[in-house]
């Protein structure tokens, strides 16, 4: 076979077999995981009274996490409750509001080891 005809066989053979050359692009990986400490906003804005709301008849492996009041950047909007999954071997700290510094912080519900 003449050194011409080689080229593209020896071309094709690399990639029929996976030679193939990597590409430079690497893929971008990203993993979400829920931190175990609560996310915390900070605001000099009072926030209004806790939200009323009826709260539903229980439901076995479930648990109602109250409603409350989310600052969006410019005031505040009210989050209804929400029914969460029970984690075994953690209890629920609901969202609640702390007076701190002058400023009111915002402590979002998590599952805390008990």
């Amino acid at each position: 076979m003449s050194v011409p005809m080689r080229w593209p066989l020896l071309c094709l053979t690399t990639l029929a077999t996976g030679c193939a050359p990597v590409s430079s692009r690497t893929e971008r990986v990203v993993v979400i995981e829920q931190s175990p400490r609560p996310t915390v906003i900070h605001v000099t804005q009072e926030p209004p009274r806790e939200v009323v709301e009826v709260e539903p008849p229980p439901r076995e492996g479930w648990l109602w996490a109250h409603g409350y009041w989310r600052w969006d950047g410019r005031d505040y909007v009210r989050m209804p409750g929400h029914w969460e999954r029970v984690v075994v071997g953690r209890h629920y700290v609901h969202t609640y509001w702390e007076r701190r510094d002058g400023q009111w912080w915002l402590h979002e519900g998590y599952w805390a080891a008990n």
